[in-house]
């Protein structure tokens, strides 16, 4: 049976991939809001001007650009339900206790809110 420092130095390497799982999500979130939707409301719009130019109403497939807001609402609030979650896992790794993952959550938190406020 491991004592107490054997198994906080044999979970520190989990709750440090913890962190790491989490900035690669908050990395991914960036990308898609950075790359993707633009993309797709370029697309939108583009779809949108050649079914106009063409005389085309009723298109059977469109592109919805005025959801790209509610997209990026729900990637804040991903952003926000994955900190939680990832920083409760984390401080139950490091030394058993729920408690001590409510700082982890907050820490995460932080880094989680200030990385969307560059989205």
């Amino acid at each position: 049976m491991l004592n107490e420092n054997e198994r906080k130095i044999a979970m520190s390497t989990y709750m440090v991939v913890t962190y790491i799982a989490f900035m690669v999500f908050i990395a991914t979130i960036f990308i898609l809001n950075s790359t993707f939707l633009p993309k797709m409301e370029e697309a939108g719009r583009q779809v949108a001007e050649g079914a106009e130019a063409a005389g085309i109403t009723n298109l059977p497939a469109t592109i919805r650009t005025e959801v790209i807001p509610q997209v990026q609402l729900i990637f804040v609030i991903a952003v926000v339900i994955h900190a939680f979650g990832d920083g409760i896992l984390a401080g139950v790794l490091q030394d058993g206790r729920i408690a001590n993952g409510m700082r982890h959550s907050f820490l995460m938190l932080l880094i989680g809110l200030i990385g969307t406020r560059f989205i």
